[in-house]
């Protein structure tokens, strides 16, 4: 067990010596999304604290006092539930998502930089696919005024739009990994690389809430939208062979 433990605690220091030693001369965008996401852990953190201190109130309330509330438990399940997205891009670059290493730990340098390269593309277009389904999905909420089933009828797009901007905080961590690990662009390309990302989701407003299916084909104009985009940002900021692996799986 301790050799196991040993083995894998050198796997998750070689994978940061590659993670820093390759950013060197990257924009400062990628220190600012950090940045930004250590921002929004702060304020996952504050928002637990008001959790368990809300609970504690209706403890003492409810065996003390005898005199219940009735926003407690439903409240308080919203900031669990918030929490638990808006502090994934928190947790990210912190490196403390769970991960399983039976591959990596059997690669060299160089093949574990090309897997963490691939993984972190694949993990950012489906988490970005995530982003602006969830975002449709409170805007149809919003529209259609669905409130909770509870005493406080709360509008039901107001906790949902904080899973909507947890999973575009996640989305935005990625963006910063995939910065770190690129070594094959420029800053040219790197600003060429962000105006395409800006120009989709111009794309995705001008779709509406409600994106149109591509004749005879299972997709939207919106999800072929984003695959284009990330396939050209793949290719310009990790090269060709990125790309293709990405495309693959």
């Amino acid at each position: 067990m301790n050799e196991l433990a040993e083995e894998q605690s050198t796997t998750y220091r070689d994978t940061k010596a590659i993670k820093k030693s390759i950013q060197k001369g990257r924009l400062p965008i990628s220190g600012f999304l950090d940045r930004l996401s250590g921002f929004v852990g702060i304020i996952c953190c504050l928002a637990i604290l008001g959790m368990v201190l809300m609970i504690s109130y209706e403890v003492i309330a409810r065996y003390f006092f005898n005199e219940p509330t009735s926003w407690v438990t439903e409240y308080s399940l919203y900031i669990f539930v918030g929490t638990s997205f808006l502090a994934a891009a928190y947790a990210h670059v912190n490196d403390a998502h769970i991960r399983v290493e039976i591959v990596l730990n059997s690669l060299s340098n160089d093949k574990k930089q090309l897997l963490w390269q691939v993984s972190a593309w694949l993990g950012f277009f489906f988490v970005l696919l995530a982003t602006w389904q969830m975002t449709l999905f409170v805007i149809s909420e919003y529209i259609g005024g669905a409130r909770a089933w509870g005493l406080m009828a709360t509008p039901l797009w107001i906790p949902e739009a904080a899973v909507a901007v947890g999973l575009g905080f996640f989305a935005l961590a990625l963006l910063s990994e995939i910065l770190k690990l690129s070594t094959n662009h420029s800053r040219r390309r790197e600003f060429f690389g962000l105006a395409l990302l800006v120009m989709l989701v111009v794309v995705w407003v001008f779709l509406g809430s409600k994106p149109l299916r591509i004749a005879n084909m299972p997709l939207d104009w919106g999800t072929l939208a984003l695959f284009s985009v990330l396939f050209m940002l793949s290719w310009l900021w990790s090269g060709g062979k990125i790309a293709l692996a990405s495309l693959k799986r």
